[in-house]
């Protein structure tokens, strides 16, 4: 059964951030992920961020594709990297046909979960 939560209760740690430049993977033909390496800072996107993302290896993160990218059937999935603050964007495709995105600003969900914490 589910029931209703507070996000802070799971996740008592999040932090919201974009990529510092446009995220392109080419095209993304059948079956043949392809990921791409992002720096991320916090704030807002286009620029508006002055500090880098904290979200390092441990970290769960989400990536939130802007509906400008057209990502067309396309799974996208991110991981922190061994650099703090940037993410690995993975694109999956399984449509059957070759899929390109639009260069965009991707937005980055990070959540930490903290020891104590029992979900």
């Amino acid at each position: 059964m589910f029931q209703q939560r507070q996000m802070n209760e799971v996740w008592p740690l999040v932090e919201e951030s974009y990529s510092t430049s446009n995220v392109s993977p080419g095209a993304v033909t059948s079956a043949t992920p392809v990921s791409v390496t992002a720096a991320c800072s916090l704030g807002t996107p286009l620029g508006g961020g002055t500090s880098a993302a904290t979200f390092a290896l441990g970290d769960t993160l989400e990536v939130v594709p802007p509906s400008g990218a057209a990502t067309n059937g396309l799974v996208v999935v991110a991981a922190p990297t061994a650099t703090v603050g940037t993410a690995q964007i993975t694109f999956i495709n399984y449509t059957g046909s070759s899929v390109t995105p639009v260069a965009s600003i991707y937005k980055i969900i990070a959540k930490r979960q903290v020891a104590n914490v029992v979900v």
